[in-house]
């Protein structure tokens, strides 16, 4: 089965992504090491390297697809290539951050990429207001992350509330709005509780003699 997760900057996908490795066992790539080379020319002048930032982004996302889809079993991608091209590239373009010619490229690569995958089995939405994420973010995360201001956040969520009230595939909502959802046994337990429910109707459906 083939899990994504998808939500703004500061929703806490590192927290879940480490609770669902260390307490469901299930397979996750973690890149979280490998740097966008573009990302310091990209928070100097986002016009000028809006397009090589966000393609790296694109490729290094397809190639995570690519290697998750050869596993067997439970497989969790903590972000994908719907959310680069939905979300990041379409809202440097809507502000200006990004010409048209430019995100006509974008999205012809994209389409390319997307179309040569299966698509995620199902989508967690981590959902949060901007307060909730704002305060996460200053609370110690990037350099890069910690200088973005609340219009950005504000423009990206309401990208994420559009995105998945259109998607036309399975996805379920999980508010992450709480302070300690990620701390809090009970609420861990609880959380971990619904994604084992979710692998098991999945499995339930795949499996249906007649």
């Amino acid at each position: 089965m083939y899990i994504a997760i998808a939500g703004n900057i500061g929703c806490g996908r590192a927290d879940l992504i480490r609770l669902i490795k260390e307490r469901l066992g299930w397979y996750t790539c973690d890149d979280s090491n490998e740097v966008n080379p573009y990302l310091d020319d990209f928070t100097n002048n986002i016009y000028r390297w809006s397009f090589s930032s966000q393609l790296w982004y694109l490729g290094q996302h397809y190639r995570e697809t690519q290697r998750l889809l050869w596993h067997d079993g439970v497989v969790v991608q903590p972000r994908t290539m719907m959310e680069d091209m939905y979300i990041y590239a379409y809202n440097l373009y809507a502000m200006g951050a990004m010409d048209q010619r430019d995100f006509e490229t974008y999205t012809r690569v994209f389409e390319n990429y997307h179309n040569s995958v299966s698509q995620p089995d199902i989508i967690l939405y981590l959902r949060a207001s901007v307060p909730t994420l704002l305060e996460r973010i200053l609370d110690g995360q990037s350099k890069y992350e910690s200088n973005l201001d609340s219009n950005y956040i504000m423009r990206l969520n309401e990208r994420y509330e559009e995105w998945i009230q259109n998607y036309k595939g399975d996805v379920l909502v999980i508010d992450v709005d709480s302070r300690d959802c990620f701390t809090d046994e009970t609420n861990i337990e609880a959380l971990l509780t619904v994604l084992r429910n979710v692998v098991k109707e999945h499995d339930r459906t795949k499996y249906n003699p007649r």
